[in-house]
């Protein structure tokens, strides 16, 4: 029973090698303490759900048929109150024994301070491997609220690197969607990083969105497909997210007046590799859109400024190939009849002052308008003489009741030629099987006393096309005809 364990040895030199605060050494002996003498100090970060895993069931079986003794002894410390302890390793046994209804416990006693108190809970729980990055994170924060201790000095007592302490302290940062996703491990922490810069701002929620969709489509998603399509397909989803690198196409023409400064070193630009292209995306949306807005002024000023100059510039000065997109239109007679109006206007010029055979207008507002009222006029004759085409087929038709054989048959040999080839096809198969894909239907096969017939059937088989007819289908054809 008076047995010293190695591991609660082990477990003591990382607050040995503390020169300020050295660990002072009650007893190194093990002994029998009551369960109900030991209280929890409260700062264990592991959550109850380390007491419901496999691990935690084995470990009771364990004791139940070795008994205690074969697992280390609790390291507890003195309490306040005389007489009781306080537990600093071993939670998950000190449970176990519990269930099973033990009521004494080997402990080693110890007196450590709080500080060293919460470094040995948290080391004890960081080399379990069922000690999640969430409990990870609000271990260190527990101890290295108190100020005793550096990023730095806890992550030599760990065996790792500053910059790994500072990347799980900020897995607290995230929202609890995702806090949830890693407990549920769908995620793991580098997901976390990848997705941090953009927590707390619209465009998460529809890049969470995606990253969901993606794992209940597949069933997880890796960090290279959330840095790649599943971020790209959650920014083209929202319109609150700016490519500082590519403007959108209707707005490509006022980036030369953007103002970029202090973008490169903005907490609200995220800077991503795409397939091997830097994309820079700014999620301040209220920021960019007010330096869009004053970039089309500019835009707008700058466009007016060169009006003016090339206005006052004289024919032969004029080079279009100077102007810029939007500040002209090319102008044909052939295809603006219109144009002749436009005789002695100051913004109707010949192209880089030659003769060509096409002018250029200088007002594209003007052009729009003008060319848009004559197509206006050019659809209202359109309309005008379409009905009066068909007033005249009317007037020469109104006395027809039959028609002639040679009526008929062309007829028959436009509805042919106008019909789907397959109805067609089918149409006319009675008087000319022909096979589909080798050739047309002969028309002309069909004698006189059928065309009327053949005309029924092409304009019954065109409704088939794509379908079988059913004699029910049919009947109603037949009752139209009245027969």
């Amino acid at each position: 029973m008076k047995k010293e364990k190695k591991g609660t040895g082990k477990l003591l030199k990382v607050i040995e090698k503390d020169k300020d605060k050295p660990a002072r050494l009650v007893q190194t002996m093990t002994h029998l303490v009551e369960i109900s003498l030991i209280d929890l100090t409260g700062w264990n970060p592991r959550c109850e759900d380390s007491f419901k895993d496999e691990e935690f069931e084995e470990l009771k079986q364990s004791m139940k048929e070795n008994g205690f003794f074969k697992h280390e002894p609790l390291l507890v410390r003195p309490a306040v109150e005389a007489f009781r302890f306080q537990l600093i390793a071993g939670h998950r046994r000190l449970q176990a024994a519990k269930e099973l209804g033990l009521t004494e416990v080997p402990v080693c006693i110890q007196d450590i301070n709080d500080q060293d108190t919460k470094l040995l809970i948290f080391i004890d729980n960081f080399h379990r491997k069922d000690f999640s990055p969430l409990e990870e994170a609000q271990g260190m924060k527990m101890i290295l609220d108190d100020g005793a201790i550096t990023q730095t000095d806890l992550a030599k007592k760990m065996g790792k690197s500053q910059s790994y302490v500072a990347n799980r302290l900020r897995l607290l940062e995230a929202p609890e969607e995702l806090k949830e996703k890693i407990i549920s491990r769908e995620i793991s922490p580098g997901h976390i990083m990848v997705l941090l810069p953009y927590v707390g701002y619209p465009v998460f929620d529809s890049i969470f969105e995606s990253m969901k969709e993606q794992i209940d489509n597949n069933g997880s998603v890796s960090i290279r497909e959330l840095e790649g399509e599943v971020i790209e397909n959650g920014i083209d989803n929202c319109d609150s997210v700016l490519d500082l690198d590519r403007f959108p196409y209707d707005t490509r023409h006022v980036r030369e007046f953007f103002d970029f400064r202090d973008c490169e070193t903005c907490q609200h630009v995220v800077t991503r590799d795409f397939f091997g292209n830097p994309e820079r995306h700014c999620l301040n949306q209220v920021c960019w859109f007010s330096r869009m807005t004053a970039a089309g002024e500019l835009y707008n000023k700058s466009v007016e400024d060169r009006k003016k100059k090339v206005l006052e510039s004289s024919p032969e000065d004029l080079k279009i190939d100077e102007l810029k997109y939007g500040e002209y239109e090319t102008l044909m007679i052939k295809y603006h009849p219109w144009i002749k109006d436009c005789e002695g206007c100051d913004k109707r010029r010949t192209s880089d002052g030659k003769e060509m055979g096409s002018e250029i207008c200088l007002d594209p507002a003007c052009y729009k308008k003008n060319d848009a009222a004559w197509e206006k006029e050019q659809q209202k004759l359109a309309r005008e003489e379409e009905k009066k085409s068909w007033e005249m087929f009317d007037s020469k038709l109104k006395n027809l009741t039959f028609f002639e054989d040679q009526q008929a048959r062309w007829l028959l040999n436009n509805l042919a030629d106008k019909l789907w080839d397959d109805a067609a096809r089918v149409g006319l198969s009675i008087w000319d099987k022909a096979k589909k894909g080798e050739r047309d239907p002969d028309v002309s096969k069909v004698p006189d006393e059928d065309i009327y017939r053949a005309m029924v059937r092409l304009v019954v088989a065109q409704e088939f096309v794509g379908c079988k007819p059913t004699i029910e289908t049919m009947n109603k054809f037949l009752e139209g005809l009245g027969v």
